[in-house]
């Protein structure tokens, strides 16, 4: 998951204290299960319009390559 650009280049950035997120089952078009809600810090995560989230990768370096 990444929450915004690493680069400066997203828009509309802000603090958010909380975050959902939720499931897709395998064909992509139903929901699997509940949303989960990770716990964030206390001063919240910064975000902005770029955020997105991708397969799940081995690496760090592959997930923020995607």
């Amino acid at each position: 998951m990444n929450l915004s650009a690493t680069d400066g280049s997203g828009s509309h950035g802000r603090t958010e204290k909380s975050l959902a997120v939720y499931f897709h089952g395998p064909s992509g078009n139903e929901g699997a299960g509940t949303d989960a809600h990770p716990a964030l810090p206390a001063k919240g995560v910064y975000i902005d319009d770029s955020l997105k989230v991708t397969y799940w990768q081995q690496s760090m370096d592959d997930a923020v390559n995607w």
